[in-house]
């Protein structure tokens, strides 16, 4: 039987990187907790050792949606369905949008978020194919202080990413796909409602009626995430 876990809401980025840091190796952060209440309801392996659930939600740092100059960043706390409704993301990437707004039902769209999606580590997961073709980075904090990964560096084995236990998923930056043809498939056993069995997302620029920069990255393929690069 499962020990009580204590519940923490961290108001600023300060104090939520201060308890990672206290609690490193025994701290889960969270948002929507689509997954881990799934998790903690079956009593996962992955959460064993944990004792402190951090709820991320206060934030600020974690949310919004910008354009600077040609680069992207998503906070990680961004919903799907806040994702899916983003005229800018619509203009800048979207076959991100087209894949957000497979995930799950409605109910999980609202609360389930980007940065979840990516540090969850399922290679199922429907926004990582994008993400990767957009060669993303997600920026980590700690009070040690910053770093970029590359998204298909972050996912390591089943449930387990290449963030350090004291580190935290800020945002995720990539340069504009406006300019490129995209697009995004996937295949599950059913039409609504279901898990990727396999997916792919495409993305290329059209020069005097020839594709150049073609990436393509397909999802629940590799052991690993990763571009197809000897297709493209």
């Amino acid at each position: 039987m499962r020990q009580n876990i204590e519940y923490l809401r961290p108001t600023t980025l300060e104090e939520a990187l201060a308890i990672l840091n206290q609690y490193a190796g025994k701290v889960k952060p969270y948002a929507g907790g689509t997954d881990i209440m799934v998790q903690l309801r079956e009593n996962r392996k992955s959460l064993q050792g944990i004792e402190v659930l951090m709820d991320v939600m206060q934030l600020k740092e974690l949310y919004g949606i910008e354009e600077n100059d040609g680069e992207i960043c998503i906070g990680a706390a961004v919903t799907h369905n806040q994702a899916c409704q983003c005229e800018m993301l619509k203009r800048h990437i979207p076959f991100l949008i087209h894949a957000a707004a497979t995930v799950g039902s409605t109910q999980i769209r609202n609360s389930g978020t980007i940065g979840g999606n990516i540090c969850n580590a399922s290679l199922a997961a429907d926004t990582l194919s994008p993400l990767i073709a957009a060669d993303a980075n997600l920026l980590v904090k700690s009070i040690r202080g910053e770093r970029l990964i590359p998204v298909k560096s972050v996912y390591v084995k089943n449930n387990c990413n290449s963030l350090a236990e004291d580190e935290l998923a800020i945002k995720i930056i990539f340069k504009s796909l406006e300019q490129y043809q995209n697009a995004f498939l996937k295949l599950g056993r059913r039409k609504a409602l279901a898990i990727s069995r396999i997916n792919v997302a495409v993305a290329f620029q059209m020069q005097n009626g020839i594709m150049t920069d073609v990436r393509i990255a397909p999802g629940c393929v590799f052991r690993t995430p990763n571009r197809a690069v000897k297709a493209e």
